[in-house]
């Protein structure tokens, strides 16, 4: 699947190639930034398209995991841990192994208010902290979440079975969930206990697993404590102060229903005048959620000017595909409740599996959502997450290490099955303050180190470049630069053949 650059002057002569330019750093640095740009072969190209990507220096991971520790959640948590290996798996799988990686786990439990006398729901709840319990294996003197890189660990045993412990936090937490709340605080400086996890260079991982929507209020928020009318169920409280569908509040209605695509977190309007010293005497922000834009700004501010480095990742209530999702509708009715057996006014489940039921997630899903490409939402409602995590895994992967030629390839040869791609791959390594160039060949040269192209069908390509081999990789701050011949579309419309 590899070419020779000897082809390179003789396809220039074509109006409908270009460049595809793709670098992947182990330090924050681009390409184009360097000193010595990839050489330039004679004559240039008619048309150049420079695409930059980034790897990390170290490539650095921080990783917040956020699950929902309320009554329901028993079957979901040990459905995540039994499946959470096949998450590392890919990590493992970036060149080079597995990520200098901090992993967090924190609940959904942020209280409900000052003013709710249960005690699952005591004020600030956990407050964002990294949790942990005796028996996970945490070094007595370690951080509040697990690390590990190519030379240190501050666990015993291995990262998955360390894992597994600590994200079993039980079902005894607060049932008004604060998923986004909770998140914002484990990140700023609410905790002491958490300073130091989050770095400024790394990559920020949220996966967030719940099977209700956010409930995120203000510590003050006074309506946890109004009384609920008999017969409503305690949880319809926040889609009622929380959801808006078909551009109308939900109402609390026995067979409300609505397109669930037309359904959107309520936005409540504050008042600029009342500063944030006074806000809990703000009639809007004790009586309504938070806005979940501000819940966003916030996680986006942690990687200011670099949002790009944020992959948010839903394992949420949601149909489980996008079809089902553009068919389904949200619905409040009587629903049927358990310990003791009685029907309520609640949130009709929008999907079920043999884990349990699920509410819709609107806020949730508007939160992943905000965050672009690097946001993506899978359905709680699975009876196994292998597949989600697997997913989950992958897109952190690829967004850390990646390589991806997102233009289709010219092949160069047709007469042979598959892709002769045109590719000119070059290890940029650090000397002094400088760097040394030194040219990969292609692994059908039977030399190494070696370049290839793997399939991949989230690359724009269908490829995206591998060094090889993949237990050897270059020292750490080199820069990879990749050109391949890629194709772009002509004034007539017309197919080049050669483009695949």
């Amino acid at each position: 699947m590899t070419g020779q650059f000897s082809r390179f002057r003789r396809l220039f002569r074509w109006r409908t190639i270009r460049w595809a330019l793709g670098a992947t750093t182990l330090p924050v640095m681009l390409w184009a930034c360097t000193s010595h740009p990839l050489q330039e072969p004679a004559p240039a190209p008619e048309t150049e398209t420079d695409i930059v990507y980034e790897v990390n220096p170290g490539r650095l991971l921080d990783l917040v995991f956020m699950i929902d520790n309320s009554d329901s959640m028993r079957q979901e948590q040990d459905n995540l841990t039994a499946n959470f290996p096949r998450l590392i798996e890919k990590l493992q799988s970036i060149q080079g192994g597995l990520p200098d990686i901090h992993i967090g786990v924190i609940s959904s439990n942020f209280g409900a208010g000052m003013n709710v006398p249960a005690p699952a729901c005591r004020p600030y709840g956990d407050k964002g902290k990294f949790l942990v319990k005796a028996g996970c294996g945490l070094a007595a003197d370690a951080n509040p979440w697990l690390e590990q890189d190519p030379t240190h660990k501050n666990f015993t045993g291995d990262l998955a079975t360390a894992f597994s412990c600590l994200a079993k936090l039980g079902v005894d937490g607060c049932g008004y969930e604060h998923q986004l709340q909770s998140l914002r605080a484990s990140l700023y400086d609410v905790n002491p206990e958490n300073r130091g996890f989050l770095r400024p260079e790394a990559y920020l991982g949220i996966i967030i697993m719940s099977d209700e929507d956010d409930c995120s209020a203000e510590p003050f928020a006074t309506f946890f404590a109004d009384e609920i009318p008999s017969g409503q169920a305690s949880s319809l409280t926040c889609s009622l102060l929380g959801h808006v569908c078909d551009g109308k509040e939900v109402p609390a209605m026995d067979g409300f229903s609505a397109p669930l695509s037309t359904c959107v977190p309520y936005e409540r309007q504050e008042n600029p005048a009342i500063d944030t010293q006074h806000a809990a005497e703000d009639p809007i922000r004790s009586k309504r959620l938070i806005n979940v834009s501000e819940l966003v700004s916030y996680i986006k501010a942690k990687k200011p000017n670099r949002e790009d480095r944020i992959i948010v990742s839903g394992i949420v209530g949601w149909p489980n595909s996008k079809a089902a999702a553009a068919n389904a509708n949200y619905k409040v009715g009587m629903v049927m409740k358990e310990n003791p057996p009685r029907t309520e006014l609640d949130n009709v489940p929008i999907c079920e599996s043999a884990n349990g039921r699920a509410t819709a997630g609107v806020r949730l899903k508007s939160f992943i959502d905000a965050f672009g490409d690097n946001g993506s939402i899978y359905s709680i409602c699975q009876d196994n997450f292998n597949d989600a995590v697997t997913a989950i895994g992958d897109t952190l992967a690829k967004k850390i290490a990646n390589t991806c030629i997102n233009s289709k390839l010219i092949d160069t040869d047709l007469s042979k099955d598959g892709i002769q791609p045109e590719c000119q791959v070059v290890d940029r390594v650090p000397k002094g303050a400088d760097y040394q160039d030194t040219p990969l060949p292609a692994c059908s040269t039977g030399k190494m180190p070696c370049w290839d192209l793997d399939p991949d069908p989230d690359c724009g390509s269908g490829f995206h470049v591998v060094r090889k081999p993949l237990d050897t990789p270059p020292p750490i701050g080199t820069l990879q630069g990749i050109k391949c011949l890629t194709c772009t579309a002509s004034a007539s419309g017309k197919v080049d053949p050669r483009c695949k």
